[in-house]
């Protein structure tokens, strides 16, 4: 939801943080791009032992995500969290997700 929500939004957001999801509703893009999807801030995290969003899903997204947000000073993130599965966390998430709001906030 936070990818298809931040693309389509008529809003210029601050930014995107994606948890070990993908891009619902591919199809319909690009022409469901909202006017500020260019330049939206995009950190995308996913665990490569994930059995209820596979690992491929969210990298197959981010993929086509690069060839929406085409802000050179923007670019989107992918970050991979060896042995990290679905309902779970990780240090190196966390401190990823800290590193990117602090990249955003200030």
């Amino acid at each position: 939801m936070a990818l298809d929500a931040s693309l389509r939004s008529i809003h210029e957001l601050g930014g995107c943080i994606a948890l070990s999801t993908w891009l619902p509703l591919r199809q319909q893009y690009p022409s469901s791009l909202g006017p500020h999807a260019a330049s939206l801030r995009l950190l995308q995290v996913h665990g490569d032992e994930d059995s209820v969003v596979h690992y491929s899903w969210g990298k197959m997204s981010f993929d086509l995500l690069r060839l929406f947000i085409t802000d050179s000073d923007r670019a989107p993130a992918f970050v991979t969290i060896a042995g990290m599965g679905h309902i779970s966390s990780d240090k190196e998430e966390i401190a990823t997700v800290k590193h990117f709001l602090h990249e955003v906030l200030h």
